[in-house]
């Protein structure tokens, strides 16, 4: 919580975020602005060993679409603890208050009231291959391998795989289930979590239950779309999902799964991630 200040209702006020939009190492000084404001803070670079804080790439529900992540968001936490970044916040501010606006000091002062991280920052594995997909509504995915000090967004569920095939796999195979969920004109639940993974499973999609020449050609389609989709903001995930629905290497993707899927199995995987009827979904 307190990642991009929060969001903004008539009867609060705008505050700052944890997300840094500008930062810099200036020889024995640290110089950072924070999401939401217009002023860098200088504090000495031993501060941040002194309270654990580190800066982490976190894969940002927001930024997912279909075959995509449009970028990651660097972001500030403690790896002592929420209190520690919460103190960190307040000292960096005492060091520049001379030299912020008041409006500044508000935002901050609010944002160390806010703010919540876990106990444990668990990072992810650099030598392996993920899939991450939105838990929310429309599951949008995508696979990676991630940088070092890689994080992932409570709002966003992942699972580790074998190998970049696999991963590539799995990203198209999720995108294909949320996408028949949007042609079919159903309402996606709120909810997602593990379900799509369930659903997958139902509908006789795992990896293992697939022919190898068959997840092979997946997955090389699969990473063709991770090149190529577009690196733009949609209003919502069923745009995104219309958008990506006009590459050659998704409808050949589609038309794969759709000559070898059991219909009635996929109608109880759909079941399991939707509803009858249509709702606009971001």
């Amino acid at each position: 919580m307190g990642l991009l200040g929060g969001e903004r209702k008539k009867s609060e006020e705008e505050y700052a975020g944890l997300v840094l939009d500008e930062y810099n190492f200036s020889d024995a000084r640290f110089v950072f602005r924070l999401h939401n404001t217009n002023k860098e803070l200088v504090v000495p670079r031993k501060m941040l060993d002194e309270y654990g804080i580190n800066i982490y790439k976190l894969v940002y529900v927001g930024e997912i679409n279909p075959f995509r992540l449009r970028k990651q968001l660097e972001v500030l936490l403690s790896s002592k603890g929420e209190e520690s970044l919460k103190n960190f916040l307040r000292d960096a501010l005492s060091l520049n208050e001379r030299y912020v606006t008041s409006e500044i000091i508000k935002k901050i002062e609010r944002l160390s009231e806010e703010l919540k991280q876990p106990g444990k920052i668990i990072t992810l594995n650099t030598n392996k291959f993920y899939v991450a997909y939105r838990c929310d509504r429309i599951f949008s995915a995508f696979a990676f391998r991630p940088e070092e000090n890689t994080i992932v967004d409570s709002h966003v569920s992942y699972i580790e795989c074998k190998d970049e095939i696999c991963a590539y796999y799995y990203s198209a195979i999720l995108n294909y289930l949320a996408f028949k969920v949007i042609s079919k004109g159903r309402a996606f639940i709120r909810h997602q979590f593990a379900r799509p993974l369930l659903a997958l499973y139902l509908a006789g999609l795992s990896i293992k239950n697939m022919d190898d020449k068959i997840s092979m050609l997946i997955s090389e389609l699969s990473k063709k779309l991770h090149e190529g989709a577009p690196h733009i903001s949609y209003d919502n995930q069923r745009i995104a999902f219309m958008k990506i629905a006009e590459y050659y290497e998704f409808k050949e993707i589609v038309k794969m799964i759709d000559s070898i899927v059991d219909g009635e199995s996929l109608e109880e995987a759909l079941e399991l991630v939707s509803s009858q009827g249509s709702e606009e979904d971001e």
